[in-house]
């Protein structure tokens, strides 16, 4: 909602986007990057599931975006530990990007300079 409080859509499939993974977990995105024939199957059988459950599956640049912000600062909450390794920092690389190519690159810095100083 901070960073595009306009789209009411992205709301709604942030809160909705994790719900086609029931019955399968939540399999890290390393894990997905290393094994594209898990990633292939994990996402064959969450368009099912969403299809089952009446959800429609989307995906954006908008919506990738803020899930990898969120699996950020819950690493950064839960296990900053980890941050400097397993893939974190290219994940930062990543997100520094997509912030700048979606005009929000000012928040983000701000939302991870607050939340690296606090945990």
């Amino acid at each position: 909602m901070h960073l595009f409080p306009e789209d009411r859509d992205l709301l709604r499939a942030a809160i909705l986007h994790d719900v086609a993974e029931v019955n399968l977990g939540d399999v890290s995105g390393l894990a997905k990057r290393q094994t594209p024939a898990l990633k292939a199957a994990l996402d064959e059988a969450e368009a099912d599931n969403a299809a089952r459950l009446g959800i429609e599956y989307t995906t954006s640049e908008r919506l990738k975006f803020v899930d990898m912000l969120d699996a950020y600062l819950w690493a950064n909450h839960h296990r900053p530990d980890i941050l400097d390794g397993q893939g974190w920092p290219d994940q930062l690389r990543k997100m520094t990007a997509l912030a700048t190519a979606l005009g929000v690159s000012d928040k983000f810095r701000a939302i991870i300079e607050e939340r690296t100083k606090h945990g």
